[in-house]
């Protein structure tokens, strides 16, 4: 398993006061990550073989270790006609360069962007009775 590649960057320690001090902070590297869809997944799943209910249970855990091990990576997970899940992470910001190690990274947050068809069949579920989308 490889572990997610991130960048020594500089800012302000008062973001937007250019007279507060500089101090580093990890960001993940731009452009590093690659987008992996249900059917690349699916296809690297593919070595289990036939289809029983087992198997199907079997598929489910694997996409979920799957999912993990992407994520984990610092690759970002696209479900088709569900959303798409990312990795980010906070980093405690040090004036010294060599201070500013994997070890300041204190949260890391999954965050998952809904797929437009999702939210829109999400939002029209969620109407009242007596409304309608032509009198909203």
């Amino acid at each position: 398993m490889a572990t997610a590649l991130v960048v020594r960057a500089q800012r302000y320690k008062k973001i937007g006061d250019k007279t507060s001090p500089l101090v580093y902070i990890l960001k993940r590297k731009p452009r590093d990550a690659k987008m992996y869809d249900l059917k690349r997944i699916s296809e690297e799943i593919e070595a289990l073989g036939g289809m029983s209910a087992e198997d199907v249970l079997h598929v489910g855990k694997a996409i979920v270790r799957n999912m993990r091990e992407k994520l984990t990576d610092g690759n970002s997970v696209r479900l088709d006609d569900f959303g798409i899940f990312r990795t980010s992470f906070h980093c405690i910001a040090t004036e010294n360069p060599k201070d500013c190690t994997v070890k300041n990274i204190d949260k890391v947050r999954i965050n998952f962007k809904v797929a437009t068809t999702l939210r829109l069949a999400v939002s029209y579920t969620h109407l009242r009775a007596h409304e309608t989308r032509g009198n909203l």
